[in-house]
């Protein structure tokens, strides 16, 4: 009897502790942090101001300390000290962030703490994403190589997010990947594959996101840099100081002494090293895209060959250059003439004169000085005789001069 007496006693005042510390759970539960809830994302362009609220439930008349740290720096934000009362029994811890930047990016912890607590009360945690309104950069590719351009958005809520793509006119295939998170969050991916050519080199391709968090359409610009070898040749000239033109299939005929110009333009990215090379003569190499020849000659035909490479390769062209003779001016010609008739007349006369002495050997000239011939009335004097000379060709003597003596002439019957 005693012994079962003892053991509702016992009973009883096990039943008494157990409401007793059922009562002092509920009563520091009572005293603690209830609910707290802060948003688990939010996000911002550049220079936008964001407000954040942390809310928490606590026990009447409860003084509670409440602040914002950085995830990254472990850095409190902002600490404030509040009361919590019968009239505010959910209590709001508030953060604000002016002119966003980029580096504002972070994910923040809101820790509550009442004063009596051993350890501080921390939320799941905010994610702060900033983003810039428009994002230029550049891709450099290479021109017949297909080519992949990414776009993303990480840690969206809700779910719904709308990727789209602008490349001028041109149509092409988007592939787009969307991920979950444990946080209830979301990332997308969208993907534009194309092959670029040469005429998308400066070229821009925009990517466009609209998500029900964004207060503006984002937009991620990428402008194409599209890398090609040498091509599209175009070869002019230009003779003496002539304006330039385009060489035909022809060739160049140029005049010979006059003044050549080459000029070699092409198509390439990045720019190539240009030089002129002379088939009839494979050590002539001009490195410049100007090619000048001056007093062109017969010897200056040929073909040119304008080369160009650079990393991604090389291209050629050429021309083929012909040399006219320069023909002569009319007055040039004119005096070229005269004067060649007036040699062929000096020839000729001096032809037919040789040939008229040699038919007549001993036509040359003598030349006979007679004295003076007086009449004398008288005696008659000594009779003189006056002999020509016989040899009158002969090519040993210098011309002769024959003088006769005085001859006197009487009045008698001898009269010479």
């Amino acid at each position: 009897m005693l012994l079962r007496a003892d053991m509702l006693r016992n009973q009883v005042l096990l039943f008494v502790l157990a409401v007793g510390l059922r009562a002092l759970e509920t009563q520091a539960s009572g005293r603690g942090i209830r609910h707290l809830y802060q948003p688990p994302l939010i996000t911002a362009l550049v220079g936008d101001t964001r407000t954040v609220n942390c809310t928490f439930e606590c026990a009447e008349s409860e003084r509670a300390f409440g602040k914002w740290e950085r995830m990254t720096s472990n850095q409190s934000v902002d600490r404030i000290s509040l009361i919590c009362t019968a009239l505010m029994s959910a209590c709001t811890v508030t953060m604000e962030i002016k002119n966003l930047t980029l580096q504002h990016t972070d994910t923040y912890f809101c820790a509550v703490k009442p004063p009596d607590a051993a350890a501080e009360t921390t939320g799941n945690g905010t994610r702060i994403i900033v983003y810039e309104k428009v994002v230029s950069v550049e891709e450099v590719v290479v021109g017949g190589e297909e080519l992949e351009l990414n776009c993303s958005a990480t840690g969206f809520y809700p779910e719904e997010i709308a990727f789209t793509w602008t490349r001028g006119a041109l149509h092409s295939a988007v592939q787009n990947n969307r991920v979950n998170h444990a946080d209830g969050t979301f990332s997308a991916y969208s993907r534009l594959r194309f092959t670029p050519d040469p005429a998308d080199n400066g070229a821009t391709v925009g990517c466009h996101i609209n998500h029900s968090s964004l207060s503006e359409t984002l937009t991620r610009l990428t402008t194409l840099n599209v890398t090609y070898s040498p091509r599209s040749f175009n070869v002019t000239y230009s003779i003496d100081s002539k304006t330039p033109q385009p060489v035909e299939k022809a060739g160049i005929y140029a005049p010979e002494m006059s003044t050549l110009r080459l000029h070699c333009a092409f198509q390439s990215n990045p720019q190539s090293s240009v030089s002129w090379l002379i088939e009839r003569n494979s050590a002539a190499d001009f490195k410049s895209a100007h090619l000048v020849i001056d007093g062109v000659r017969v010897e200056d035909e040929g073909t040119y060959w304008c080369m160009a490479n650079n990393s991604n390769g090389a291209g050629n062209s050429s021309v083929a250059v012909r040399v006219k003779p320069r023909v002569p001016s009319l007055p040039f010609i004119f005096i070229v003439v005269l004067t060649s008739l007036t040699v062929l007349v000096i020839i000729v006369t001096m032809v037919s004169s040789k040939s008229q002495d040699k038919r007549n050997p001993k036509a040359e000239k003598q030349e006979v000085v007679f004295s003076e011939v007086r009449f004398v009335m008288g005696t008659p004097q000594p009779k003189a005789h006056c002999q020509l000379p016989t040899d009158l060709g002969s090519g040993g003597s210098s011309r002769m001069n024959t003088v006769c003596p005085l001859v006197s002439l009487s009045s008698g019957p001898d009269r010479e």
